[in-house]
């Protein structure tokens, strides 16, 4: 891609992601995005197809950045020492508690959970399969994703939130037992 392509795009992505955090739970539609960026109608569908499309390249940016802080620690932590693997994952999605809130609560983006999900699902997978073989992997990682990734964020969308310590400490108690039983078997 050229650089100036490159930019402009970049520049779009941010655009959308400040309207986002400024509008909250309101549509943004491409008028929006066209007036806020300084830019023609043109320009804008140069780079993307329509709104929605402009919203899952943001989305993908939040879990692409997201990802890459979580190879940071390894991740058989969440098998191993789950407590301050999940505080590591609740780290992580705080950087973007705005932006989860209104792509979480709005109807532009509840997709975004499930990506976080199959995220961290595909890398528990990837390490628990020699261990526990694949049936079993695919339900423990799936399993763990999930109670990670919606725990933090009804955590994060909560207005009444229970103590830190107490979300990590449940949801490290639940990955756990999970494993206990499977070590079981």
């Amino acid at each position: 891609m050229r650089r100036d392509v490159a930019r402009m795009q970049e520049h779009l992505l941010k655009t959308y992601f400040e309207l986002m955090l400024r509008c909250g739970r309101k549509r943004i539609t491409v008028n929006d995005v066209i007036k806020s960026a300084d830019i023609s109608r043109g320009t804008f569908y140069a780079h993307f197809r329509d709104i929605e499309d402009i919203n899952e390249k943001t989305e993908n940016r939040i879990v692409s950045i997201c990802g890459e802080l979580l190879t940071e620690k390894p991740i058989e932590e969440m098998i191993t020492a789950p407590d301050s693997a999940v505080t590591a994952c609740l780290d992580i999605l705080m950087n973007y508690e705005e932006a989860i809130k209104v792509m979480h609560l709005s109807s532009q983006s509840p997709a975004i959970t499930g990506k976080f999900k199959e995220l961290i699902r595909s890398s528990i997978l990837e390490y628990t399969q020699h261990r526990f073989g694949l049936c079993e992997s695919e339900i423990l990682s799936t399993c763990i994703a999930s109670s990670v990734v919606d725990a933090c964020i009804e955590w994060i969308i909560s207005e009444e939130r229970p103590p830190r310590k107490e979300l990590t400490s449940t949801v490290s108690g639940f990955i756990t037992k999970g494993i206990s039983f499977f070590s079981m078997q």
